[in-house]
């Protein structure tokens, strides 16, 4: 019992220590203007992605997830390379459907997910935290 809570305190304590950790992948994005296909929408997404390891990222996909399934993203980015701690820009034409797209607009975010092979050449999965940007300059 005793080491129990031993162990249970010393998570607790570590907690704000993990949760103050900068998260490795972070993106800011934009949409362009909607094109409506029927319960599609078409828009086109720019996405800087920051890179905020001290490894440089190559042969990276920069994923469009589709948050009501684990099943294909809506979109991929192919061919991301980005030095470490360093940024690039991606943009392309993506469609989803209007529910995704309406959410966005209500201030939800974009789920976006980075795949990577590793250095031990097993693919690496990392969410990316991103930021929804108002309409305006290009990123």
């Amino acid at each position: 019992m005793k080491v129990a809570i031993t162990l249970l305190l010393s998570v607790f304590l570590l907690l704000p220590a993990i949760a103050q950790q900068p998260a490795s992948f972070t993106a800011n994005y934009q949409t362009g203007a909607p094109a409506i296909h029927g319960a599609s929408v078409q828009v086109t997404l720019s996405v800087r992605l920051y890179n905020n390891t001290s490894g440089n990222v190559s042969g990276a996909t920069l994923n469009l997830l589709n948050p009501a399934s684990n099943g294909a993203p809506y979109a991929t980015f192919d061919g991301v390379a980005i030095p470490a701690g360093g940024s690039a820009v991606f943009t392309q034409a993506v469609t989803v459907p209007q529910a995704e797209y309406q959410r966005w607009q209500k201030g939800g975010k974009a789920l976006l997910a980075l795949t990577y092979p590793g250095n031990d050449g097993n693919v690496t999965f990392a969410r990316v935290f991103a930021t929804q940007l108002a309409p305006g300059p290009t990123l």
